[in-house]
This record gives structure tokens, C-alpha cells and sequence, in this order.
């Protein structure tokens, strides 16, 4: 007869954490960034109660994140949210770590790397304030609303084993490939892959990639673009992709999902 015996089976034990689960989360607080709780924590009918990992002044406006489970590292990168946000020390390029995430009581974080440092194109490092919300002022020259999510850094995420560092540049359309071991540091230099501009999207400035995800199983890395039609104005051109890469060589053209938005 089968065992019964069993409790638990782990397929990939990187998919294992144990009881540690990290749940972050981004505030508009002007004091602090990053805020952290743990989600198996029953509080009964009390309010969840989050603390400060991180604060805007070390950070400065994020999106991005990752986590190093193997030395509790939590890496940040940076996001242009048009008015009213701020790049950290390491303006538009900048990616942030945050040790002893899960378990730290007080807050912390700095600079890990600048992706300019490695000559990666990430847009401008200013951010204009007040601008135009509305109308002919509101363009690409101001550097508000009009470059939301196209300039900075999009989403980060780690390899299976933890020990590289995936971050896309959407003002270059780059993924970025970061060899930061365990325990984390950064790299003398970077691998850059660029992701194709699909042949529906009418020119390269309407293509935004930004998204990322690690396959749990097959370790593949995919990339989440969109198509916004800022050049023809024609709801026709809003699409959305979704590129899949093997771990080395260069994107495939043809990206895996193609659909209308």
C-alpha cells in the first residue's frame, strides 16, 4: 500500500521558505517607503500593525522589488511616478538593498548600484515639480505624467538559485542581468539583453517593457511589455506581450503572448 506517512513533499526547494513569507509593501508617506508585515500572523479582530524597512530619504521613489531569501536582502529599484515623487541617491538607475529585511526592527537601506554606473540608459535623473497635469505642457520635456513607467527602472526579480539579480530598463528596453551571489553584492559589470520591438508597435518609443517573473519550474525569465500608441494616437496600436528567455542568448523576436488591450 502507498505511505501514508508523508507530511510534506518539496519539489524545488527554492520554492520552501518555511514560516518566513515577507510581504512588502510601497507608502505615499513622505517619511517612509517600504513597509513589511507577515501575513500568517493572526491579529484577531486587532489592525495588522506594519514596520518601516525603509525610508524615503535612503530610497527615494521605488516600485520594484526583490527578495534574497538566503540573506534576508530586499532590493528596490527605483520608479518615476511623475509629480510629487523623488529619485533616492542613485537617481534614475538607482537599485536599493535592504538587509535583514524579514527580521530588522528598525529601518533601513542604501544604495546597492547605479545601472548608470554600467553605462545602461535610464532616463533622465530630474523630475519636474509642479507640472502641467493636463494639456500642451504636459510632454516628455517637463518630465511629468507624459514618461510614467517609461523612465527608471521597472520590475525586479532573482533567479532560482537567488544569486542574479534581474532588473528591466524600460527607457532602454533592457532586461539587466545582475551576478550578485550570496550574500549580495554588486557586480564589476552587467549583462544586457534587448528585448525586441514587436513589428505591430509602431515605433520604439511606444514600447514599454516593464513587467518581469522567474518561472518556478524552468527557472525561464519573462518580460511584460505594452504597446501605448502615443505616435498614432489610435487605440488600434494598444497591445500588450509577454517575452520569454531562456537564461542566455538573446530574446526570441516573436514574443510569446501578443494581445490587444
Amino acid at each position: 500500500s502507498a505511505n501514508n506517512n508523508v507530511n510534506l513533499g518539496v519539489f524545488k526547494p527554492a520554492d520552501y521558505r518555511g514560516a518566513a513569507r515577507l510581504v512588502t509593501t510601497r507608502t505615499d508617506n513622505a517619511l517612509n517607503e517600504l513597509l513589511r508585515f507577515r501575513y500568517l500572523e493572526d491579529q484577531g479582530s486587532n489592525l495588522i500593525i506594519p514596520t518601516a524597512i525603509a525610508l524615503q530619504a535612503a530610497l527615494g521613489n521605488t516600485y520594484g522589488l526583490a527578495w534574497q531569501a538566503s540573506s534576508d536582502t530586499l532590493f528596490a529599484g527605483a520608479f518615476f511616478g511623475g509629480r510629487s515623487t523623488s529619485y533616492g541617491p542613485g537617481g534614475a538607475g538607482g537599485v536599493y538593498s535592504v538587509p535583514n529585511a524579514y527580521s530588522a526592527g528598525a529601518a533601513g537601506g542604501a544604495l546597492f548600484k547605479n545601472l548608470d554606473d554600467y553605462s545602461i540608459a535610464t532616463g533622465p535623473d530630474t523630475i519636474s515639480d509642479p507640472c502641467v497635469v493636463a494639456g500642451a505642457g504636459n510632454t516628455a520635456a517637463n518630465g511629468c505624467f507624459h514618461d510614467v513607467g517609461s523612465r527608471g527602472l521597472g520590475d525586479l526579480d532573482l533567479s532560482l538559485d537567488g544569486n542574479t539579480l534581474y532588473v528591466v530598463s524600460p527607457f532602454a528596453d533592457q532586461l539587466v542581468s545582475l551576478a550578485i551571489g550570496t550574500p549580495p553584492s554588486a557586480p564589476g559589470s552587467a549583462t544586457t539583453i534587448a528585448i525586441p520591438l514587436p513589428a505591430n508597435c509602431p515605433t520604439a518609443g511606444d514600447f514599454i517593457p516593464f513587467a518581469l517573473g522567474v518561472a518556478p519550474d524552468t527557472g525561464k525569465v519573462y518580460v511584460g511589455a505594452t504597446c501605448i500608441g502615443r505616435s498614432t494616437q489610435s487605440t488600434a496600436n494598444l497591445r500588450g506581450y509577454v517575452y520569454e528567455w531562456s537564461g542566455s542568448g538573446a530574446f526570441p523576436t516573436t514574443p510569446v503572448l501578443d494581445f490587444a488591450l
